[in-house]
């Protein structure tokens, strides 16, 4: 009995400091005086936990607020960026991406290179942290690594993927093996950036696509990542739109991924053109300047990505559908033709559909942020 009562305050004591670091995570500035306040603990309770904070360099006291009252003047509160580091990891089809982040989200160190097998991709996010780790003289809490594919939640293996072609080889256990205090997560990229953009506009519901070489989607319901029964969730680039089209990788016939990613832009862009390469900056460049053909082209795969999201809006009725990748080089002279394409056939008088606003690497971003979110449960 003595042994489960130690237990539940020690639980107790743990919730109550982490909603006391999420609380002044949120604020720039905050005092003992208002921690108590908005939690409803003890004065001695939130001192002692808060004194806990800053003995661990989590938080530091930063100066004086002037209340206007009378009395001693109230030390304010605010976190240490130094007092923590996440690691977010992107891994794209030929390139893979480290970022270092700081306890404020700032990043703090980068790394990129091109790589290919699994081998060389495992061996530079490993150097990549070991360096980081030098650089910063500090150990990192958590590596959130984000790949284009589906991942087994029970494995921490890519089960499969259109866009990397590494399968069946277990990232976190090798990440793990080197870094022993970290946590390692394994998750899809689609679901990262979700997370990214929700943490920023601050809603509860969203949906991303994010369209590059291929097309994913992160769901996001009542502020978590929804990943379905065995992490399969959000393969929106294979919802067919012709049941009698071309072969995907997937081994289906006619998926939105095929029509829509920006490789198959480009390279029916370049045909129009007559060249043998175009940038998607250059395909815009066209369309803003009256070319009316590369006009018919967006306006095109504009309207074959809207068949998808009506059928994702009118299921799920989301607060948002945000459009991620490199598809946002196009600009405005895709997202308008796809909107109308949508709200041609759709109600969005709940639904918004706009490009990403995160600023840098949301993929890593939200990686960080959401262990982050996983450290304060």
């Amino acid at each position: 009995m003595a042994t489960s009562k130690k237990s539940s305050q020690q639980v107790i004591k743990y919730n109550n400091k982490n909603m006391i670091l999420n609380l002044i995570h949120k604020n720039e500035r905050i005092t003992r005086a208002e921690l108590k306040r908005i939690t409803g603990l003890a004065p001695t309770t939130v001192s002692t936990l808060v004194d806990e904070l800053i003995a661990e360099g989590i938080v530091k006291e930063t100066g004086v607020f002037d209340t206007g009252g009378i009395g001693r003047k109230a030390v304010s509160i605010e976190i240490n960026p130094d007092g923590m580091y996440f690691a977010g990891v992107e891994i794209e089809s030929d390139f893979t991406f480290v970022d270092i982040y700081d306890l404020c989200f700032n990043v703090v160190y980068k790394g990129q290179a091109e790589t290919g097998d699994y081998l060389a991709t495992k061996n530079f996010i490993i150097d990549c942290l070991k360096k980081g780790q030098n650089q910063l003289n500090s150990k990192i809490h958590s590596v959130s690594v984000g790949v284009s594919g589906i991942v087994d939640p029970n494995t921490n293996k890519i089960l499969l993927s259109t866009v990397v072609d590494i399968e069946d080889e277990n990232f976190v256990c090798d990440i793990q093996s080197e870094f022993h205090e970290a946590e390692v997560y394994l998750l899809n990229s689609s679901g990262l950036i979700a997370f990214a953009e929700k943490e920023q506009r601050g809603v509860m519901d969203l949906v991303t696509v994010d369209i590059g070489k291929g097309v994913g989607s992160g769901i996001i319901i009542d502020g978590q990542i929804y990943t379905g029964a065995g992490g399969t969730a959000g393969e929106f680039g294979h919802i067919s739109v012709d049941m009698n089209g071309e072969k995907c990788k997937c081994g289906n016939r006619g998926c939105t991924e095929i029509y829509t990613n920006t490789h198959t832009i480009r390279r029916r862009a370049a045909k129009i053109l007559g060249v043998e390469k175009v940038t998607l900056k250059e395909v815009r460049e066209q369309a803003d300047n009256g070319n009316v053909e590369i006009i018919n082209l967006l306006n095109e795969v504009a309207g074959v990505l809207a068949v998808s999201l009506i059928g994702l809006i009118n299921m799920m009725a989301p607060e948002s559908v945000v459009i991620s990748g490199k598809i946002k080089e196009l600009g405005d002279t895709f997202l308008v033709p796809l909107i109308k394409a949508v709200s041609d056939k759709c109600s969005l008088k709940t639904t918004q559909i706009e490009y990403s606003s995160v600023e840098g690497n949301a993929v890593t971003l939200g990686g960080v942020k959401l262990a982050f979110a996983k450290m304060l449960k």
